[in-house]
């Protein structure tokens, strides 16, 4: 896995980090991406909003794994980004959209 892709057992998409020699893998969940990056219900935006917002995602992944030494994997949701100015003000748990109530 050397670029971003959509993850085929959760909706999200991952990517990996470094830690040392050693790899780690991120995985953004939808939720993240739809609440605070506007992504829409398309797989395809995901990977859209995760392109364009990489540095911000990959600064937050690393920050958390910083916390959790010896993980494999780091699992970013909406709320590890709330915790930044910019997006204090968004929802503290999105709703989903009509589209996944519906499923």
């Amino acid at each position: 896995m050397t670029a971003a892709q959509l993850c085929p057992v959760v909706e999200g998409v991952q990517f990996l980090l470094r830690e040392g020699v050693a790899p780690v893998r991120g995985l953004i969940l939808r939720d993240a991406l739809e609440a605070i990056f506007d992504a829409t219900e398309d797989p395809q935006s995901w990977l859209r909003a995760f392109e364009r917002n990489r540095d911000e995602i990959m600064a937050v992944a690393e920050s958390l794994l910083a916390t959790l030494p010896g993980q494999k994997l780091v699992l970013l949701r909406w709320r590890h980004f709330q915790v930044l100015p910019q997006y204090a003000d968004r929802p503290e748990n999105p709703a989903p959209s009509p589209a996944r109530l519906a499923a």
